[in-house]
């Protein structure tokens, strides 16, 4: 067995599968620049596995509070 310096390498359908997320999200990712390629394949562009699930893990410290829930507004009931 030799040693991969790369990782597992993943298409952006694949990496949206490893962590459970919409393409939609990985390509936001891309173009915010938390996700860069690491090889390419043809015409398609592969993301280290170690890569995504650190943009995941960033994305889920990121959030301050639950989808849909809003801050209370002082005087307000």
């Amino acid at each position: 067995m030799t040693w991969d310096p790369y990782g597992r390498l993943l298409t952006i359908e694949e990496a949206a599968r490893a962590v459970d997320r919409p393409t939609s999200t990985i390509r936001r990712w891309i173009t915010e620049g938390r996700l860069t390629p690491t090889a390419a394949l043809g015409h398609r562009k592969l993301y280290r596995e170690s890569d995504v699930l650190a943009a995941d893990a960033d994305a889920h410290r990121g959030r301050r509070r639950p989808r849909g829930v809003r801050p209370r507004t002082p005087g307000l009931t």
